[in-house]
């Protein structure tokens, strides 16, 4: 099995139910960096190495999104984020905590989606 993709990038699709709130909450809140452009009805993280893809195309059901699934991304500095997180009244899982992978908290995301940030590096 190759681990290379010949027909273009690999990348995690996640479908939302408001890309404003959601663009806001990625790229504001987290500092995730938004793509120079995206295709229709995507906006594009430019996370490395794997990007991200928001979609409008097709929303979640209520509950559902991400049932089972915890997407972890690396960030400089853990603790100044969990701030910034909770300050934008998003609902933090608990404070930073050490964890196997270094310096750790998990948030949800608007649309239920489960993100474990942890300290890059």
């Amino acid at each position: 099995m190759s681990t290379t993709n010949p027909t273009g990038p690999d990348f995690v699709s996640l479908q939302v139910s408001d890309m404003d709130r959601s663009r806001t909450f990625y790229c504001d809140t987290l500092g995730l960096p938004a793509a120079p452009s995206s295709p229709p009805g995507v906006q594009v993280i430019a996370t490395q190495p794997v990007s991200m893809g928001l979609r409008s195309d097709a929303t979640p059901q209520p509950g559902t999104a991400g049932h089972g699934v915890t997407l972890w991304i690396g960030v400089d500095d853990v603790d100044t984020l969990h701030k910034t997180v909770t300050a934008s009244g998003a609902k933090a899982e608990g404070e930073p905590v050490d964890g196997p992978f270094g310096r750790m908290f998990t948030v949800a995301d608007p649309d239920g989606y489960r993100l474990t940030l942890h300290n890059a590096g």
